[in-house]
């Protein structure tokens, strides 16, 4: 009589294509087992009991293979993290410069404008030199100072520049090597491009496809086209050989071409990666009626892409569908400090506005004018911190869970729900592309294991 113990935690992703078959996924240790309802009913009795003692040889073959996984008589499942402080001590921050924007596109979250209000320097420069102090705490080598929009970073430029020339010497006088990002729409100058193309290591652009379609979602505020310079400034980063990410906002304008798109910016530009992400229905959808494109098309489509992606060598990514296991959709569970126009301390960067229903959750900290300091409130700031994939009981079952951490906290359907129910659209979504991925990765390897089980691989992402 041999005992196992169940050391690590399996979860059941269904065989689309064959009701009497389903993949067992142990997501902690990476492995997929494809196996048959009678694999599933012994193992979900197995997780009832715990641990068994049995004498068949059946069993005894099947539960020393997962012994050898490491996930029979094993070391227990670890959170895969990350972890946080328990308090704020940031040694990155996201500034958004202004809410002000020269595109007016259909789908725009904050609605933002030509006019509006602009981050100011001595904010901007205090929360510089509270990573500092933070990363000289914690002992870290380095720095991160990201911009943003709110509205379009480039129309506050001369504050942008500001910031990079002190975070460099306040850096360089503390020892201290410093990082800098942008997420643009890279509808600007030739001389701030140079700029970009000078200072950033971390260059988002956010473009939409083909002309046609990026006139259409992202004109200018003036409604004519934004192609034209939006061309000759990815033409620049590639002539420079910058590595840079193009972030596509996929709308139902998008379907039945969204991978002749990705192509189009493949051969034309040359990006390092491409981010797609469903529109989600928001701020200016409203007044334009810009919609998203059924789930199950979105899911078509990306597949496409996927394909497209791979025929050049270069990573496809969508925020709820990632390899790579996590306990949270993003670092607004705890981690991300990022600087409103206004000097509000938001943990997300949809969230940028106090008149936003969402600010009372996702706002835990202002700039002090009088002390010159921040304050933060720490039990808002735990309260996010706490809003991870394993506090969430709906997420509990889901074969997705360690991938996509449990979504976006700011996409949930109301104010209210923020951390309670997961937005269904986004949920749909994220299953069926985790389980594509997933079931990619296993069928690459094609390793069989008799006589209870057909498959087995493991990965790395």
């Amino acid at each position: 009589m041999k005992k196992f113990e169940l050391t690590s935690e399996f979860l059941i992703i269904p065989d689309s294509h064959n009701k009497d078959c389903c993949y067992v996924y142990f997501p902690i240790k990476s492995l997929i087992i494809k196996g048959n309802k009678d694999t599933e009913f012994f193992l979900e009795h197995f997780k009832s009991k715990k641990v068994i003692e049995t004498k068949n040889r059946n069993h005894i073959k099947f539960l020393t293979i997962l012994e050898q996984a490491g996930v029979v008589n094993g070391e227990p499942d670890k959170d895969p993290g990350p972890f946080t402080y328990d308090r704020p001590m940031p040694t990155g921050v996201t500034l958004i410069p202004t809410n002000r924007c020269n595109l007016k596109c259909l789908y725009c979250f904050n609605n933002s404008e030509i006019k509006g209000s602009d981050l100011s320097e001595e904010i901007a420069y205090r929360a510089v030199d509270l990573l500092v102090k933070n990363a000289l705490e914690q002992s870290k080598k380095q720095i991160d100072v990201f911009f943003h929009g709110g509205g379009e970073p480039t129309q506050n430029w001369s504050l942008v520049m500001s910031v990079i020339n002190y975070a460099k010497e306040v850096a360089a006088n503390n020892n201290l090597s410093v990082r800098f990002g942008i997420c643009t729409n890279a509808i600007c100058g030739e001389e701030t491009m140079m700029d970009i193309i000078d200072n950033f290591e971390s260059i988002l652009v956010s473009a939409d496809g083909k002309p046609d379609i990026q006139n259409l979602q992202r004109p200018l505020h003036n409604g004519k086209p934004s192609f034209p310079v939006l061309e000759r400034n990815l033409k620049l980063l590639s002539r420079y050989k910058k590595r840079y990410s193009i972030r596509i906002t996929v709308s139902s304008h998008h379907k039945n071409r969204l991978d002749k798109d990705v192509e189009f910016l493949c051969q034309q530009f040359n990006p390092t990666s491409i981010i797609i992400e469903p529109l989600h229905e928001c701020g200016r959808c409203v007044t334009t009626s810009c919609q998203p494109m059924l789930p199950e098309n979105f899911i078509e489509e990306v597949v496409r892409c996927y394909q497209v992606m791979e025929k050049h060598n270069k990573p496809l990514q969508y925020s709820g569908s990632k390899l790579q296991l996590t306990n949270r959709f993003c670092g607004t569970a705890g981690s991300n400090f990022f600087i409103t126009p206004e000097g509000d301390v938001t943990a997300c960067l949809e969230v940028t506005r106090r008149s936003d229903k969402r600010s009372k959750v996702f706002f835990y900290g202002y700039y002090n004018n009088e002390s010159k300091c921040f304050q933060f409130d720490l039990d808002k700031y735990r309260n996010l911190a706490s809003m991870r994939v394993s506090s969430f009981e709906d997420c509990k079952l889901c074969f997705a869970k360690w991938h996509c951490g449990g979504d976006c906290l700011a996409k949930a359907p109301d104010s209210e729900s923020i951390g309670k129910i997961r937005n269904p659209y986004r949920c749909f979504v994220n299953k069926n592309l985790i389980k594509y991925q997933l079931l990619r990765e296993f069928n690459k390897k094609k390793i069989t294991l008799k006589p209870i089980s057909y498959g087995s691989t493991r990965f790395t992402s």
